[in-house]
């Protein structure tokens, strides 16, 4: 059976919106097939710097490191007072430094779907089945995520469950997850790793997969050559495939031929020699009358209207 995991990612701001239509049982007056399996709240929004508090955070980072070399100062003077209020200082600053902040519109919400491809519609049974496979993917796979909705949806070409998840304050950013994660260098190899382990975990369940797809029957190689290539569709002839454009009535036919001579002999510049020399006659040596064939703009006109008349008769065969 095929699978496949689509990823992209979003900013708060549009992520609302997203996770009420995943939830959304009815559209355009439609009921929808949809199961929820998951519905929590969004984690706390990261706090967005605005210009000042930008730069008073560069001024807390100048600060922290002038206390730090009070501090050294003051212990090699070994003066107890005030290493004690260094200290307590560069604690002071150091804890409004490590509160979380990100950094304008970052994209910290993850909009996963896990389907499968090219299957009939799914009984109820079935359904099930994949409520359970798709949720156990997503908690085996990313549990140190915050899911926020997950929602089967089946009245669609392809069985799929939406997974709408959100990065924790620890984490950088999702690049950065996923390379820490996969231990990669490459967010694009970390993708096709969770892709196949899709693949793997629809592997690993007990079911007829086969019976799920879209009217077809599948056999091992084994058995497809023991069976002769019996499901190969059978090769057709040339004359099977080509015959009928093949066949051209004779009134066509002889349409053709004289067409074809024509053309022929309009492209045959010594049947316009032969007619420009009996024309000029005795002034041959007229170069005036040498340097231009009367005859070219006739045997162009004429060459036009025999293509055209080919044209025309295609068109109407």
């Amino acid at each position: 059976m095929n699978g496949n995991v689509s990823i992209s990612t979003r900013s708060s701001g549009g992520a609302g919106g997203k996770s009420e239509y995943l939830k959304q049982r009815e559209k355009i007056g439609v009921e929808q097939n949809i199961h929820l399996l998951v519905e929590n709240n969004f984690l706390p929004d990261l706090k967005v710097l605005s210009p000042v508090e930008k730069k008073e955070r560069v001024q807390l980072q100048k600060n922290l490191h002038i206390y730090k070399k009070r501090l050294e100062v003051a212990i090699e003077k070994d003066k107890p007072k005030v290493i004690a209020n260094n200290q307590k200082k560069i604690d002071e600053i150091q804890a409004k430094l490590d509160e979380p902040i990100r950094k304008g519109s970052e994209k910290r919400i993850i909009d996963m779907t896990v389907s499968l491809v090219n299957v009939q519609k799914l009984t109820e049974e079935q359904e099930v089945w994949f409520d359970d496979v798709a949720k156990k993917f997503y908690e085996e796979e990313f549990s140190d995520l915050h899911m926020v909705t997950m929602a089967s949806h089946y009245d669609q070409n392809s069985p799929h469950t939406h997974g709408l998840m959100q990065l924790y304050e620890h984490h950088e950013s999702w690049e950065q997850y996923l390379l820490d994660k996969y231990d990669t260098e490459d967010a694009s190899e970390a993708y096709s790793i969770i892709q196949h382990r899709w693949h793997s975990h629809l592997k690993s369940y007990n079911l007829d997969l086969n019976e799920l797809k879209k009217g077809r029957r599948y056999v091992t190689i084994g058995q497809y050559k023991a069976d002769g290539n019996k499901f190969k569709p059978k090769e057709q002839s040339f004359d099977e495939k080509y015959g009928d454009d093949l066949k051209v009535d004779e009134e066509h036919k002889n349409l053709f031929e004289e067409l074809a001579n024509e053309l022929e002999e309009l492209n045959d510049n010594s049947f316009w020699d032969d007619k420009f020399h009996s024309a000029i006659g005795s002034k041959m040596d007229d170069k005036d009358v040498l340097d231009e064939n009367p005859y070219k703009d006739m045997q162009k006109e004429l060459k036009s209207d025999s293509n055209a008349k080919a044209r025309r008769v295609r068109r109407n065969h």
